[in-house]
């Protein structure tokens, strides 16, 4: 609260604010309200001429608090608007506090996805012209060339699918040999139309005539080379392949680049096909 103090300069209001007697002299007697800064004489400020000659003749009265009858009355509202605005203050800061920490949570989460979705698009691109082929026989043991042996089989395969002119970089055993479990093939191929074209292919290593396979590879499967996150994709696509075959008894839905579709009735025509010539092992060769 502003100091006030009885009048000992020139006041700066020429007249009472209350009832507007005029103030003559140099040294009128009148108080300042410490709140509204008016001056008062001394019947509006409820000072008798005594009291305030006391007061005068104190040194240390001058900055004796007053407020006015005007500004006593809306003290206790300004006391609780004070507070309510302290109140106000403190809410505004703790939402404010809770605005930064929810800002650096969303920024170190933001932060987090981006760099995952970076890596999730750098293994999709490093993968992209990738296949994964199971089930594929390992080699004999006692074959000298078991990678020249793997790319007569990967040769058969790709044209049971009958995809030719494919163009193949490399392709790979994944993993140590084990006894009783066939390793994956990952297959690179020249570009992703010839991916699909493989993918697309596959069923024709199922063909059957009558009743019978119409190829030794009916047990191969073919598929996309995968991150995680695709796989587990992939996984909950399977369930829900499963459960609307369950539910819709139609065992024709199959899953098909990335959606369940109902398979195409084609008629699968056997073909002559040429065998392919083994390029050297490690290089590029084309079907």
């Amino acid at each position: 609260m502003m100091a006030s103090h009885v009048a000992s300069q020139v006041v700066n209001n020429k007249t009472c604010a209350q009832c507007e007697i005029s103030f003559k002299g140099k040294s009128p007697k009148c108080f300042n309200c410490s709140i509204c800064i008016f001056w008062f004489c001394l019947e509006c400020s409820h000072v008798s001429n005594k009291v305030y000659d006391v007061l005068k003749s104190e040194p240390n009265v001058k900055n004796l608090p007053f407020n006015c009858d005007g500004c006593t009355r809306v003290l206790p509202k300004v006391a609780e608007l004070a507070k309510a605005m302290h109140l106000q203050q403190l809410k505004i800061e703790l939402c404010e506090k809770k605005y930064e920490d929810l800002k650096n949570t969303l920024q170190s989460v933001v932060e987090e996805q981006v760099e995952k979705a970076i890596t999730e698009y750098r293994e999709r691109e490093e993968r992209k012209l990738n296949i994964i082929i199971h089930n594929v026989p390992e080699p004999r043991a006692e074959s000298t060339d078991k990678k020249g042996d793997d790319e007569i089989s990967l040769k058969e395969i790709l044209l049971t699918t009958k995809c030719v002119g494919l163009k193949i970089f490399d392709f790979v055993r994944l993993g140590r040999p084990s006894d009783g479990r066939d390793r994956l093939i990952k297959v690179t191929l020249g570009s992703v139309s010839d991916k699909h074209r493989v993918l697309g292919g596959t069923r024709y290593l199922r063909a059957k005539i009558g009743q019978v396979y119409a190829h030794r590879w009916s047990k191969i499967f073919i598929t996309p080379d995968q991150t995680k996150e695709e796989r587990i994709k992939n996984m909950n696509l399977k369930r829900e392949l499963e459960k609307r075959k369950l539910e819709e008894k139609n065992h024709d839905l199959i899953i098909f680049r990335g959606e369940i579709v109902e398979r195409r009735s084609d008629s699968l025509v056997n073909s002559t096909m040429a065998t392919p010539g083994i390029s050297e092992p490690g290089r590029p060769f084309r079907l």
